[in-house]
């Protein structure tokens, strides 16, 4: 059984720490990653790596366990005014069935 607890210990204690990286990683303060850290994923994701694309633009790579799979997701968050702000981006629904797909 100890083993157990370990691992749900060590599973916890890597989930709360996130990864700052990028050219502007920098730039950002230790009030700018708390902020990050504090934003409302959408669906149960949480942060794995924050990654500084530019001064005020930000790129939060997330993650989820749902039914022992594990996905994944990038999230671009931008600040505005001093805050930081989440741009979740318009899922494109499937085609359907009589639908011709062009790919480009």
């Amino acid at each position: 059984m100890r083993p157990w607890y370990i691992l749900v210990a060590l599973l916890l204690t890597a989930c709360a720490h996130v990864r700052v990286e990028g050219p502007y990683a920098a730039n950002l303060s230790e009030a700018d990653t708390a902020q990050l850290k504090a934003l409302s994923l959408p669906d149960y994701y949480r942060p794995i790596l924050i990654d500084a694309i530019a001064r005020d633009h930000v790129r939060i790579w997330a993650g989820r366990h749902t039914e022992k799979i594990p996905t994944y997701r990038d999230l671009h968050v931008y600040r505005r005014g001093g805050t930081w702000h989440l741009v979740i981006p318009a899922e494109v629904p499937a085609p359907k069935r009589n639908d011709r797909v062009i790919v480009l």
